[in-house]
């Protein structure tokens, strides 16, 4: 997960940029994997992923509650599963 933002966080650190990241981008490294729990979107959905799960939603007023669950390598998680992690 990567956005035009982390361009310049990864290179000019390399090139011997010293001061801190966020005196030149809200970006970050493209190499550092995030960890816990994050807030992704796009123009038409909403996902929160954690270490396991993706909770997907459309980014409109009435598909909030049209969600998908799926687990981190993208299997769908059955109804039955998912009252059991409730």
């Amino acid at each position: 997960m990567t956005s035009h933002l982390d361009i310049p966080g990864t290179p000019l650190p390399l090139l011997g940029v010293t001061s801190q990241m966020s005196d030149y981008t809200l970006g970050g490294d493209l190499f550092d994997h995030p960890s816990g729990t994050q807030l992704l979107g796009s123009y038409t959905h909403l996902c929160l992923l954690d270490e396991r799960y993706k909770l997907m939603f459309p980014f409109k007023g009435g598909g909030y509650f049209h969600y998908v669950v799926r687990t981190k390598q993208d299997e769908l998680v059955s109804k039955e599963d998912k009252q059991q992690h409730n």
